[in-house]
């Protein structure tokens, strides 16, 4: 009789616990978009930098300057945005606050310097330049001192990612071993090595945010002589190059992916509403690329987009995942 009676509660708690579940992912999925989106548009012909809640509300401008902005990048802090500006005459790397308040320039040089990225604690800023003949990684200072060049080699090393763990710095190479690739080093520069193994391999290399898998563009499924026009779509691996997957499959380009804060979702850029050769949207996806769908729809299209949310800022006392506390204190509740 107990054995019956301890076997009902054990099936009946197993009920409790897949209906809680299913209610939970529920609202989760109805849940809507939370943090902010900076990215680029065109707007007067001119490449500018524009910031929108996540759930697509509240669109603002924040640069507004003859010259192209480009490449937006949220300080960790979300106090602060990087950013690429042409218009010192040549591409630099730019900081500004982020209502767009207070741009200076941190580079300063006469070559080209772009692609900003943030390191985990905001206090260095990885970047492409091309200050030593050919495009290397290159890091410095949050305030623009003391930049060293951290490839160094005579392939052209662009797009530099650092993993939200500290520890590395993922980039894409065009010429080293001859194959173009997405590879990774260690945070001072040492111990690189190439993650994808085929020629036909795109960029943007983007980290989730527990730092186990790397999002990137990818035309490696490409069949020649079968599409009609050149098609990159979103892939996403392992921190070490394994397990590599397709997310998405579209005849149009879908490019630079960024993730949720909370790991979730992946917002990408892509051409597949528009017509060929037309703006590109932004988009998002869960992290199996199921259940695409568009953001807003403006005239001139958006692209390169960066996600902060400041309700996931916090690290769990491990240090690898990102601790979501306002998600778990309303199940406490």
């Amino acid at each position: 009789m107990r054995f019956r009676q301890k076997l009902a509660y054990i099936v009946l708690g197993g009920i409790l616990l897949s209906n809680w579940v299913v209610l939970v992912m529920n609202v989760w999925a109805q849940t809507p978009q939370k943090g902010q989106l900076v990215f680029v548009s065109r707007q007067d012909n001119n490449d500018e930098i524009f910031v929108i809640n996540a759930d697509g509300t509240n669109l603002r401008r924040l640069t507004n300057h003859p010259a192209h902005d480009r490449s937006p990048a949220w300080s960790p802090d979300g106090q602060k945005i990087a950013f690429t500006s042409m218009r010192d005459g040549n591409e630099e790397i730019y900081i500004m606050e982020a209502d767009g308040g207070n741009p200076r320039n941190l580079t300063k040089h006469r070559s080209i310097d772009r692609s900003p990225a943030w390191s985990p604690d905001g206090r260095q800023i990885a970047f492409c330049s091309a200050r030593d003949g050919n495009h290397e990684v290159y890091v410095m200072d949050a305030d623009g001192r003391n930049p060293r060049n951290l490839t160094n080699h005579p392939a052209n090393d662009d797009s530099p990612a650092w993993s939200p763990n500290g520890r590395w710095i993922a980039f894409v190479s065009s010429g080293r071993e001859l194959k173009w690739g997405i590879y990774l080093m260690d945070a001072n520069g040492k111990n690189v090595r190439r993650l994808t193994e085929r020629q036909l391999t795109g960029g943007s290399p983007a980290w989730s945010p527990d730092s186990r898998f790397i999002a990137f563009v990818s035309n490696r499924d490409e069949v020649p002589n079968v599409r009609v026009r050149f098609s990159d779509d979103i892939y996403i691996m392992d921190a070490n190059g394994r397990n590599m997957r397709r997310l998405t499959d579209h005849p149009e380009r879908d490019w630079t992916p960024t993730w949720s804060p909370d790991g979730r979702q992946i917002l990408f850029s892509s051409n597949r509403d528009s017509p060929p050769g037309g703006v590109s949207y932004l988009y998002f996806m869960d992290i199996n690329g199921q259940n695409v769908r568009r953001l807003i729809d403006t005239y001139f299209g958006e692209w390169e987009p960066d996600w902060f949310d400041p309700s996931v800022l916090s690290v769990s006392p491990s240090g690898k995942r990102p601790v979501i506390w306002g998600k778990i204190k309303w199940f406490g509740q």
